[in-house]
């Protein structure tokens, strides 16, 4: 009997996740098998993880660190599919054969798991509040140590108004009013200019309006290294002043620039040299560089989807979830014509642009590039926001799409 033909996904975010439980439906158990690698014991539900450092009301973590036991389907247990099986383990390399026909995936046990065609879906490393830890057992106490930092702090300071930062500072004056929250961002407005000013005006009047203060065009240089990785402690009455001699109480400042990068530090020369191609598709900030296929340009086996692929747009959950369909359409095809690369595949075509930035449990703001009036973006406030995210916080989602519901 032939050996099967290895397909691995390396990732175990909403990205690589819908590629292998896609796959497990299509593939041959007789000639195929399916293997997930990832680090963490746990898939972490992003839009929940800030309300989760905050408080424990509702104890999210128990809905949100979601396990990998029924990823192939309802019906499975252990993480075992059709064809597919969880492997749990923190990759340090990628080997690639000299005929680019696949290679091994190197653990950090040094277990070796065979590849045909590879799938690298390990979306981003992140500052402060979101550095959350890959195993399951130390939860409980990572979150106990944020919600007792916070519930001390008699001021926060939020360095960055991206998404995170504005749902985080929502989130701390929703559950303690009295705790005086600053958020200092380099642009003079909230999140970046993908979305229109009227959006962001409409985020910023969210937070202001809540008493959070807002300075914008300005930023605070040389962040500890604990603060930056978020253990840094309460320092009472502490107070500190920003690259433009703005004066702002810090009893805590937290990082809340977003992501720090991506996570492909197992490529490289230097952690992977013998994956030479693979390597030639790295570009700036660790991304990789993918065809309209999400193949990447210079091996034909291996695709890229999430956080990772270099493509000119955001790095959103509903960008993830259009990359993987055809991540997994284009492998079950390059398998069904032996490898043969002119086969015809099927093309991303960049999906919407939509936001929405939770403020507390009730309050929010949306915008969606697909709905205008008269030219004019069109957003939506509270009632819609609180419907859709700010109340459940789409956990409902995060768990069927587990097969946990």
């Amino acid at each position: 009997m032939s050996e099967k033909i290895s397909v691995v996904v390396v990732g175990g975010g909403a990205a690589a996740t819908t590629v292998a439980a896609a796959l497990d439906k299509t593939l041959d158990p007789s000639r195929h098998s399916l293997t997930l690698i990832t680090e963490s014991d746990y898939l972490r539900h992003h839009p929940a993880a800030l309300r989760a450092i905050v408080t424990a009301e509702g104890n999210l973590e128990d809905q949100i660190c979601i396990p990998y036991d029924k990823v192939f389907g309802k019906d499975k247990k252990g993480g075992a599919g059709r064809v597919g099986t969880v492997k749990f383990g923190k990759v340090i390399s990628i080997e690639e054969n000299a005929n680019e026909e696949g290679g091994a995936i190197v653990l950090e046990n040094n277990e070796r798991v065979k590849w045909d065609y590879l799938t690298i879906a390990t979306g981003s490393e992140w500052n402060g509040p979101l550095r959350w830890p890959t195993k399951r057992e130390d939860v409980k106490s990572y979150l106990d140590n944020w919600r007792e930092r916070l519930a001390t702090a008699k001021s926060v300071l939020l360095v960055g108004s991206g998404a995170v930062g504005s749902e985080l500072a929502g989130e701390i004056v929703e559950f303690f009013p009295s705790t005086e929250v600053t958020v200092v961002n380099r642009n003079p407005l909230p999140l970046n200019e993908t979305y229109p000013d009227s959006f962001r005006e409409r985020v910023k009047a969210g937070l202001t309006g809540r008493g959070v203060k807002f300075i914008g065009g300005d930023s605070v240089s040389s962040l500890a290294p604990n603060v930056l990785n978020g253990t840094e402690s309460v320092s009472p009455g502490r107070s500190i002043t920003t690259d433009k001699g703005v004066k702002v109480a810090a009893d805590l400042i937290i990082p809340t620039t977003g992501r720090r990068g991506v996570n492909t530090h197992f490529l490289g020369a230097s952690s992977s040299p013998s994956a030479a191609n693979i390597n030639k598709s790295l570009v700036a900030g660790g991304h990789l560089d993918v065809l309209a296929t999400l193949q990447l340009k210079t091996n034909p086996r291996v695709f890229a989807a999430g956080d990772v692929v270099a493509l000119p747009e955001q790095h959103t959950l509903i960008k993830a979830a259009n990359h993987a369909p055809v991540v997994a359409a284009n492998i079950f095809a390059l398998i069904q014509a032996n490898g043969d690369n002119k086969k015809a595949l099927k093309n991303y075509t960049k999906a919407m642009d939509a936001i929405l930035i939770t403020n507390g449990r009730t309050r929010g703001v949306m915008y969606v590039d697909l709905f205008r009036f008269f030219g004019r973006p069109i957003i939506f406030g509270d009632w819609l926001s609180a419907k859709l995210k700010s109340n459940g916080l789409l956990i409902g989602m995060a768990k069927g799409m587990m097969n946990q519901d």
